[in-house]
């Protein structure tokens, strides 16, 4: 919406009028919406946000189901018309930041609850939710279609750079492209359950932390629905502790032998390399990086490509 219907609809609350009574602060770190602000009166201290269609489901559900994974949402009669009002809990996470244990028992427990058959009844009738419990073809096709494409791009950037540093990275890539069709049948048929699509520090506020920005929760799943490790996958590979906490919180897990969740967690750090991957190249086809920036890129992410390349959790057969 432009800035006019935004205010607009803002100021139907009586909190915002006169909105000149406001201190206003525009946010453009940690979101793509438009219209992102900071709201200061006194002790008054709020983020506002106009979100979309996805977020705003996204954001009622977990309200109904009372998840603590969300920022609290203050002027609910907003969200109806596409406006977040949440106090303001600081700015999001720098990407070195450690994310606290607590945030990942809670995204299990909201998982947990979302795939509880009576809850999800509930949620159908009162809110219209709607879940997948399997794929459609939307994962296995175009993850492998991406992983082998991927290949071809990351030998270009060997033979333009010449960096060392891109050897792990060509090894890891020519291993995906030879087994992608494998590797995105297994991942697509791991449980599903609901996901957030853009799990990162920047999106990540607050403390205890809480996680923001649900606008990719519906773009990069099939009804706000996918591999129930997509989100989570790399942080279990890096840190054990992280490891224990979800699966201790995460019923899925506690039905699975630790064979099977090594498994998982390996075929969910396949998918974000080649989404790191996607962020090197180009959309105009040119190889225009400084090789400063590429090697800054690929040493940051190189661990990926080790967990890869690592026989713990590999499938058999490949």
């Amino acid at each position: 919406m432009n800035a006019k219907a935004f205010w607009g609809i803002l100021q139907t609350e009586r909190t915002f009028r006169p909105i000149e009574d406001w201190r206003i602060t525009s946010i453009s770190v940690g979101s793509v919406s438009p219209n992102v602000y900071r709201l200061r009166n006194g002790p008054e201290d709020y983020y506002v946000k106009e979100i979309n269609e996805g977020e705003r489901k996204s954001l009622l559900v977990l309200a109904a189901i009372r998840s603590k994974l969300t920022p609290p949402i203050i002027f609910p009669d907003l969200i109806s018309r596409r406006i977040l009002v949440s106090p303001y809990l600081g700015p999001c996470l720098r990407q070195k930041a450690k994310l606290e244990l607590q945030l990942f028992r809670e995204y299990a427990r909201m998982q947990n609850m979302l795939n509880d058959p009576g809850v999800r009844e509930n949620l159908r009738r009162t809110h219209g939710y709607k879940w997948s419990d399997k794929d459609n073809g939307w994962f296995s096709r175009g993850y492998a279609k991406g992983i082998s494409g991927c290949l071809p791009w990351i030998i270009r950037f060997k033979q333009r750079y010449k960096l060392h540093e891109l050897d792990m990275w060509v090894k890891a890539f020519s291993f995906m492209a030879g087994n992608a069709r494998l590797i995105a049948r297994e991942y697509s048929g791991m449980p599903f359950a609901r996901l957030h699509g853009d799990f990162r520090e920047d999106n990540v506020v607050g403390k205890p932390q809480r996680l923001a920005d649900w606008c990719s929760s519906y773009e990069r799943s099939i009804n706000g629905h996918g591999p129930f490790m997509s989100d989570v996958g790399l942080y279990l590979a890096r840190d054990e502790r992280v490891k224990r906490a979800f699966i201790r919180a995460s019923n899925i897990c506690r039905k699975a032998d630790a064979r099977t969740i090594d498994r998982w967690i390996w075929l969910a750090s396949c998918i974000p390399l080649w989404g790191k991957a996607n962020m090197l190249i180009p959309d105009n086809g040119r190889m225009e990086l400084s090789v400063a920036t590429v090697r800054r890129f690929v040493r940051k992410h190189t661990w990926i490509c080790r967990v890869v390349l690592s026989h713990r959790g590999r499938p058999v057969g490949m």
